[in-house]
């Protein structure tokens, strides 16, 4: 066998194992964003749903906060809702006192490890542990994308128009 065969086989291989939690129904989850409302993911069902997990302390995590109030603000009223999930250790009062000093325009709830670790699971396991991870979940309530580390705005805004562009279909 030529080693450009098993390099091309380890590639598709891998590619294949990347997507791999692409399809899965996102879990769901309830929890009380850091003004105390309780939210859970099923209340966005039928709207197009960005799930980021972040920390006050994690600079990557931060350069996004901006990309994600621009695309709340062009695409909320489209049928597009951001979930933000922060996993720091300082609890609310370290998210409270940043969100205080930086605009968010969108929900955050405090993770806590259990949401964490199953979201984690639909990482490639190569991807675990790192921050930010990002998921992007359908009208349906099911992933269609994971992104760890940071992102410019244009990869979310494409993948968001192309899931806000489809039609749901009746069940």
């Amino acid at each position: 066998m030529s080693l450009k065969l098993i390099t091309a086989g380890l590639l598709s291989g891998m590619l294949l194992f990347s997507f791999a939690f692409a399809g899965t129904p996102a879990a769901d989850f309830t929890h009380n964003t850091i003004e105390g409302k309780e939210i859970s993911l099923s209340d966005y069902k039928g709207n197009v749903v960005l799930v980021d997990f972040w920390a006050t302390w994690c600079p990557p995590c931060r350069m996004e906060i901006p990309h994600f109030n621009e695309l709340f603000e062009e695409y909320g009223e489209k049928g597009f809702a951001i979930i933000g999930v922060s996993i720091d250790r300082g609890g609310a009062k370290a998210v409270a006192d940043f969100m205080k000093n930086n605009e968010i325009a969108y929900p955050v709830v405090l993770g806590d490890n259990n949401i964490t670790e199953i979201y984690q699971g639909y990482l490639n396991p190569k991807e675990r542990n790192s921050i930010p991870f990002t998921f992007l979940i359908d009208k349906k309530g099911v992933i269609r994308h994971s992104y760890v580390g940071y992102k410019e705005k244009g990869v979310f805004e494409a993948d968001i128009k192309k899931l806000l562009a489809e039609k749901e279909s009746s069940d």
